[in-house]
């Protein structure tokens, strides 16, 4: 919600959100059952909370004001690994 009030102080509108957060890499490959719970947790925290926050603050934003807009989410074939 901070960031969607900083980009709208600043540029006045805001039209879209691109979400490209995400750990990749040896940090997002560790095996399950030897991952610590910090490491899950960051892990969450990055690679779903942060665009799931971020959106829900933009739409929140777009509904009261009745603007249209768009959500685009970009991942990577590291979910797969």
């Amino acid at each position: 919600a901070q960031a969607t009030a900083r980009v709208l102080a600043r540029e006045g509108r805001l039209d879209g959100l691109v979400n490209n957060a995400g750990i990749t890499g040896p940090a997002a490959l560790s095996p399950a059952l030897v991952a610590s719970p910090e490491h899950t947790m960051n892990l969450v925290a990055t690679n779903f909370l942060g665009p799931l926050y971020c959106s829900q603050a933009v739409a929140r934003y777009w509904i009261e004001h009745q603007i249209p807009g768009s959500i685009v989410n970009i991942t990577s074939v590291g979910a797969f690994a």
